[in-house]
């Protein structure tokens, strides 16, 4: 589930980037490219309580230190792409 989640925040944000600020439905664009990620992350989560629920502890120890940088790095980088296309939008609107 977080694979398709973060490969929907992927495809939000940047239809989020290109759109024109001005056509109809940008605002739930701009909603849903902001909380993907938090959803990627939730589901990830999720998967890796399921690790400790069923102590699947050679899962956590191979994966966790991974995901968490990786993790980390997909929200700071949706995050900044999302702030752009918002600034985008500021300077558009302000013109």
């Amino acid at each position: 589930m977080w694979l398709v989640f973060g490969g929907l925040s992927v495809v939000f944000t940047m239809v989020n980037l290109f759109l024109d600020p001005k056509k109809k439905g940008c605002k739930w664009i701009t909603m849903c490219a902001l909380s993907l990620p938090v959803l990627t992350v939730l589901a990830a989560f999720s998967r890796i309580n399921t690790w400790v629920a069923h102590e699947d502890w050679s899962a956590l120890i191979d994966v966790v230190p991974y995901w968490s940088g990786s993790l980390t790095g997909f929200c700071v980088l949706m995050l900044a792409l999302n702030a752009i296309a918002m600034l985008k939008y500021q300077t558009r609107h302000d013109a």
